[in-house]
């Protein structure tokens, strides 16, 4: 990744200026290295929204805007981990407990 900028102090609102850069894999013979940049490689983002975010960048090169905003709603959605130990499906055989409910539900008997 390639960033650009100019020695001065920016505000929090400004853009900030980015290039994605891509290995070059049609070049020359067996051997050569290089790198391409095309015109939609290039991209903005806010001075403020970098520093808020440390995982921006890293989000940035391997995908694009769109990619940090499903990031940001995963993020604020509840893990797996949370709902493991609350669901525990049909318990079978506690005949003082009715579950209305579930009646005439089908269900898979399997042994585990």
């Amino acid at each position: 990744m390639l960033v650009t900028g100019t020695p001065s102090v920016p505000s929090v609102d400004a853009a900030l200026s980015y290039v994605v850069v891509k290995p070059d894999r049609g070049s020359g013979g067996e051997g050569e290295h290089g790198f391409e940049i095309a015109a939609y490689d290039e991209h903005e983002v806010r001075l403020g929204d970098a520093l808020a975010d440390p995982l921006l960048w890293t989000t940035l090169t391997w995908g694009g805007p769109r990619d940090r905003l499903l990031r940001s709603k995963l993020e604020r959605m509840a893990r797996v981990a949370t709902w493991v130990n609350a669901r525990l499906g049909v318990i079978r055989g506690d005949r003082r407990k009715e579950q209305h409910a579930i009646v005439e539900r089908h269900y898979l008997d399997v042994k585990a």
